[in-house]
């Protein structure tokens, strides 16, 4: 905050024993050790001319040499629902050592890729933990089944029941076990008697071994199968998410080298979700499309009429794309995201409207004798008004959440901008286009009759 000019920041959220950008992460480290750290920032509108991701590389940077011996992650959390890191790769189907290792030499491999700011791991090693090693042999000579050793360090460790008690209407539990000291935990479970079955105690080192290991801080699981997930985040004005999830999987044979028959490695994240969006959001055109033909192929009652309307379709595709960069070019960058996208599969029910206004006219007029390009002049001369105020009106009423006029909202103004655009452009191709395919179309289809008699 000291750095940084407070009229562009909101708030700041601290949380220590877990690092997670989101419920669902794969990655998430829980653990006294860890801590996290968002800042939120006032929205775009608010802070025009700020660049958080500016703030974001000058940390990376600054904060590092304060405090050494400790590891640092920066990510930008974008807006939306959550979708992952840029690149998020899970290691699976072999032993645990070849897991370990195969994420190890991705990890490896992505230091070298230019544009990656941060790296995570969640073979990364967590708090050391002892582990109660038992010589069976000796516990068996001994009297002593495993299970009343588990049950004892059990006891010994997290604490017995032994009775409870009552403060006003609230049941308390007593509990008895060993002072909670770090330094002489070792000591105490050496020297804990363990009870044989002839009634004798037996202190846990002659019959076991305390071996300290490292643990892990999340161990994951999917459909009951041990997974590592190795991610990385990065520095989009340097590198994509899709580029660099292309890039990964086709050296994907360099980095396993001798593991690439041993362990099965999938892609997610960002990616992942990126493809699932747009597949369903192709999918969504395809019956937005097909439920427009039905439609006006009813309306018609011909199965050539809606194809006629429907080609201001792609003028209005045309039109999106020129509006974005206009606006990149002359006010605030806005990229095509997925919420203009939708915005697009939206305007496809909205642009064949101008051209349905004019070829329901020409087809009305068409039936009362009139000639085709009579019928043609005829329409535009008499519905040119309904079809300019038409677009008009709805491009007015976009245009203010578009540009942010009053605020800005970065899921709705995409949408609103892709509408915007896609029907100006349009309206003003279809006023031409239409009309003249229809045109051609007819003389084209009179003179195959003609052919067909003669």
């Amino acid at each position: 905050r000291e750095r940084t000019d407070n009229t562009v920041l909101e708030t700041t959220l601290i949380s220590t024993g877990q690092i997670a950008i989101d419920s669902g992460d794969p990655l998430t480290q829980r653990g006294a050790r860890f801590g996290q750290i968002s800042v939120i920032y006032q929205p775009a509108i608010s802070r025009e001319g700020h660049d958080a991701m500016v703030d974001m590389r000058r940390m990376e940077k600054e904060i590092p040499p304060l405090f050494p011996g400790m590891k640092f992650a920066f990510a930008e959390l974008k807006p939306g629902p959550p979708a992952g890191r840029a690149l998020q790769v899970e290691i699976s189907k072999g032993k645990a050592a070849d897991n370990k290792k195969a994420s190890e030499q991705l990890m490896e491999y992505l230091k070298g890729i230019n544009g990656i700011t941060s790296i995570e791991s969640g073979s990364q090693a967590g708090d050391k933990s002892l582990h109660v090693v038992v010589n069976r042999a000796l516990a068996t000579y001994a009297g002593v089944p495993l299970s009343t050793i588990a049950s004892h360090v059990r006891a010994a460790v997290g604490g017995l029941r032994v009775a409870t008690t009552r403060r006003g209407t609230e049941e308390i539990d007593i509990t008895v076990r060993y002072p909670a000291n770090p330094a002489k935990q070792r000591e105490y479970l050496e020297n804990l008697l363990i009870s044989n079955t002839r009634g004798g105690l037996i202190p846990l080192k002659e019959i076991a071994k305390l071996v300290e290991q490292p643990g892990f801080t999340t161990i994951r699981h999917k459909e009951g199968i041990r997974v590592i997930h190795v991610a990385a985040n990065i520095n989009n004005d340097i590198i994509t998410s899709s580029a660099l999830n292309a890039l990964v999987a086709k050296n994907e044979p360099k980095w396993l080298g001798d593991l690439k028959d041993k362990v099965t490695v999938n892609y997610g994240g960002e990616e992942e979700k990126n493809q699932e969006s747009v597949k369903g959001l192709m999918e969504s055109l395809v019956f937005a499309m097909l439920g427009i033909f039905i439609i006006l192929a009813i309306q018609f009652n011909r199965f050539s009429y809606p194809f006629y309307v429907m080609l201001a379709i792609p003028f209005g595709a045309i039109g999106i794309i020129i509006g974005f960069y206009l606006n990149d070019k002359f006010w605030h960058p806005m990229p095509l995201s997925f919420f203009a996208l939708m915005g697009g599969v939206a305007l496809t029910g909205v642009v064949v409207n101008s051209s349905l206004v004019l070829l329901v006219f020409v087809q009305r007029a068409i039936e009362q004798g009139m000639d085709t390009f009579d019928a043609i002049m005829e329409a535009g001369r008499r519905r040119l008004r309904a079809v300019i105020l038409t677009a008009t009106t709805t491009v007015v009423g976009l245009l203010p959440t578009a540009y942010g006029w009053g605020g800005m909202d970065p899921f709705v103004s995409p949408m609103a901008l892709a509408l915007s655009w896609g029907l100006i452009f349009s309206t003003l191709i279809t006023l031409i286009v239409i009309p003249a395919a229809f045109a051609i179309g007819r003389v084209g289809k009179k003179a195959k009759t003609i052919k067909d008699k003669g």
